[in-house]
């Protein structure tokens, strides 16, 4: 019946830009920073003429400052601390913007769609199903290891 006088209810469509990369030693830095919505840590290994990345962990905050997240964040130490050598950790933060309004429940949803798509190794929710909202992602700036566009209907 809502469909009928509304017509098909849309899809959200959301666009990431992640910032680039943060060391971890200079977190004190961007501290007092608001967050934009979400962030990830990322293990970056640099060899004689390139770098790799691999994605560890996906995370969100919403209307709090970066302080005031990584002061409840449980996984923080252990990613920090498991860092090998010719290894270095990164931070990035996502800016998120959409066709529909930003609410908590769909930052939520956008956490947990990376989650399931890419399994970071120290997201232990949202790894083996996903069953939220559907939303089309498309990941700008410094997105990778993660993958362009995702779609999950």
């Amino acid at each position: 019946m809502i469909q009928r006088l509304f017509g098909k209810l849309s899809t959200p469509k959301v666009s990431i830009t992640w910032s680039n990369n943060i060391p971890v030693h200079k977190l004190n830095a961007v501290l007092s920073e608001k967050t934009e919505y979400l962030y990830c840590f990322i293990q970056k290994r640099t060899f004689l003429f390139y770098s790799t990345y691999k994605l560890l962990y996906v995370g969100m905050a919403y209307k709090q400052t970066i302080e005031q997240r990584l002061k409840t964040h449980h996984k923080l130490p252990t990613v920090v601390k498991k860092k090998k050598f010719g290894t270095s950790i990164i931070l990035r933060f996502g800016t998120v913007s959409s066709n529909t309004k930003i609410t908590e429940s769909l930052v939520k949803a956008i956490e947990g769609i990376l989650i399931f798509v890419h399994k970071p190794p120290y997201n232990t929710t949202e790894r083996a199903t996903y069953r939220n909202k559907e939303v089309v992602i498309t990941n700008r700036g410094k997105y990778r290891p993660m993958r362009k566009k995702i779609s999950l209907r």
